[in-house]
C-alpha cells in the first residue's frame, strides 16, 4: 500500500466524511484507502445502476400510456 499517496490525499479530504469509514484503532491511511474502494465500488455501478433506471422509466412510461390512453 503506498502510504505516501495516502498521506498526500490527507488535506483534500474532511475528517468528518471520512469518519464513516473508519474503524477502532485504524491508521488513517487504512480510512482513506476504505474511502477510495467505495469511490471504486460506486463507480463500478453505475453504469448497471444507470440502465436499470432508465429501464423502469421507460416501462413505467409504456404502462402508464396503455393504460390512460386505452380508456
Amino acid at each position: 500500500m503506498n502510504t505516501v499517496f495516502f498521506e498526500n490525499l490527507k488535506p483534500a479530504l474532511a475528517a468528518e466524511r471520512l469518519e464513516a469509514y473508519r474503524q477502532d484503532q485504524d491508521e488513517p491511511h487504512i480510512t482513506r484507502a476504505r474511502y477510495l474502494w467505495n469511490m471504486a465500488l460506486c463507480e463500478s455501478l453505475y453504469s448497471p445502476l444507470q440502465m436499470v433506471e432508465v429501464g423502469l422509466r421507460n416501462a413505467l412510461q409504456r404502462a402508464l400510456e396503455n393504460h390512460f390512453l386505452t380508456v
